[in-house]
């Protein structure tokens, strides 16, 4: 609070750190509806902290439950990419072996995935 009320003084207020300017004359309804909105405004600051923590956690848990969904799902992804190959005779036929090999290719499409929910 001061009685500097010139455009200069306010900016070198501001500059020196403040988030708000009141002059004397006091006007006590101005002075309250000022405090007011600073209170509310850190309200809403502390809110957004507790809000961003918050958030991070989620994130965290999601990231380790993807890391604990791709770690189960890759060992029999390994499998089933090459089985259908290692297990293949001669006496399959030619739809056999296409079966095999389209779900040997897709599987290990789905494995290309994988490192990325690892991260």
């Amino acid at each position: 609070m001061t009685a500097l009320a010139s455009e200069e003084d306010k900016v070198k207020g501001f500059d020196a750190g403040g988030v708000d300017y009141v002059t004397k004359p006091v006007q006590q309804l101005e002075v309250l509806a000022r405090a007011t909105t600073h209170l509310r405004i850190r309200e809403q600051a502390k809110r957004l902290e507790i809000q961003a923590a918050e958030l991070m956690a989620l994130n965290a848990s999601k990231d380790k439950f993807f890391s604990i969904v791709a770690h189960d799902l890759k060992g029999p992804f390994h499998y089933q990419s090459a089985a259908p190959i290692k297990l293949s005779s001669d006496s399959w036929s030619t739809s056999h072996m296409h079966f095999a090999l389209i779900l040997s290719s897709t599987s290990l499409e789905f494995l290309g995935f994988f490192p990325s929910l690892l991260r």
